[in-house]
């Protein structure tokens, strides 16, 4: 008997971890695979710390100047202000993956930091 409940509290352990992985690494096709997000949120907080770094406070003259930066920001990486807000909406509703790619994205930002540094 206890050996039947220890098997069956190791199967539901497994199919609950493969499940929480799997959920995890499903990302619809029409949100922006993980690693562009990255790469697309580290240049927006790069492009955020030079529009304070400015003084940029977003009167009307100066949005269109903050605007110019994003705009900047979307063309290289190829996609559209839309794409972003919806990925970003996707990635923020699942938090446990928003916090991994955080994590590469501070990783990312104190690198580049590092080398203006130097």
């Amino acid at each position: 008997m206890r050996n039947t409940f220890i098997k069956l509290l190791l199967f539901s352990g497994i199919i609950i971890l493969s499940s929480c992985s799997r959920e995890k690494d499903e990302v619809p096709s029409n949100i922006m695979p993980q690693k562009k997000m990255i790469e697309v949120l580290s240049d927006v907080h790069y492009t955020e710390a030079t529009i304070q770094l400015r003084n940029l406070n977003y009167s009307d003259s100066t949005r269109k100047i903050a605007y110019g930066y994003y705009k900047e920001v979307f063309q290289k990486h190829q996609i559209t202000p839309e794409q972003f807000k919806e990925s970003f909406e996707w990635y923020k509703s699942h938090p446990e993956v928003m916090n991994d790619m955080y994590k590469e994205i501070i990783t990312h930002l104190s690198e580049e930091q590092a080398k203006v540094g130097n």
